[in-house]
This record gives structure tokens, sequence and C-alpha cells, in this order.
């Protein structure tokens, strides 16, 4: 897996322009647009295309709002991806990432349950973790947080 030394935004950008039309809102907001990191391009942008992914097939509104966010805090990149969806039931939480096991209130929602699994699995192998925090806000959405060491994964040999 080689590393790509570029903004972390990049990434995020190319995952949020497959899902932007006119009733998908992806909000971007960068803690520092500019740092140029080493990371997993195409790595991250699976894991990204997969939250998005899952946000807007569980949604249950015509119109869909998701908000991408990342910060930098000390050791750490931290990304959040929040959706204005139904959310994840407080019992679940842990369930998702499990493969194999899709939970979905959705009735037409078919999938085989890999997306998430592969995603933790991904951000493992770069020494972070991910976490659901559901109702993200006012008894609705899901937030998806990843925090992923700066100096152990990104600055790895390529």
């Amino acid at each position: 897996n080689k590393t790509d030394q570029l903004p972390v935004n990049n990434a995020i950008e190319a995952a949020a322009n497959l899902y932007r039309s006119p009733k998908i809102t992806v909000e971007t907001t960068y803690g520092s647009p500019n740092m140029v990191i080493h990371y997993e391009y195409d790595g991250l942008v699976r894991v990204l295309n997969n939250l998005l992914a899952n946000a807007v097939s569980h949604h249950d509104q015509e119109e869909i709002t998701i908000a991408v966010k990342t910060s930098y805090q000390t050791d750490n990149l931290r990304i959040e991806v929040e959706d204005d969806g139904p959310g994840v039931p407080e019992g679940r939480h842990e369930m998702i990432f499990e493969l194999f096991r899709t939970y979905s209130g959705n009735k037409e929602h078919t999938g085989v349950g890999m997306g998430l699994a592969m995603v933790r699995r991904l951000i493992e192998e770069w020494g972070g973790t991910i976490a659901v925090e559901s109702p993200a806000k006012e008894g609705r959405g899901a937030r998806f947080v990843i925090l992923i060491p700066l100096d152990l994964v990104w600055k790895r040999a390529p």
C-alpha cells in the first residue's frame, strides 16, 4: 500500500464529489486545509466512499445532508462524517462494524454488510479507530468519528 503525500482534503473532495447531487448535499470543513501528510489516498477515498454510501442508502428522507469535517489533534487526524438520517439504534453501535451484519430500518435496503467491517479493518491497519455516535443531534443522524495517528501510519515507509 503506497502512501501519497497530499493534502487530506484531496481524498475527501474526491469521495464527496461522487455523491453531490441536487438532493444530496455533502458539506466539507477542513481544520488545516493545506496540511500535507503521508496517507493512502485510495484507501481513504474507499473509507469515505463507504461511509457516504451508507449514509445515503440508510436515509429515510428525500433530501440528504452529510457533513465531513477534519481536524488535527496533537497526534491524530480526526475525520467526522455526520448525516441527518434516522441514526443507528443504541444497541447496534458495535454490531454495524461486524462482517455480514446489516442493520437497516429501510426495507428496500439490501447489502452484504461488507462495508463497515472493511472500513474498520483498513483504519485499524493504519493504527486508527472508528466509532459511531448516534443520535448525532436532535434525536437523529449518525456521526462516524475516525482517528488516525499522524506519526504511525501516514509516515510509514512507502
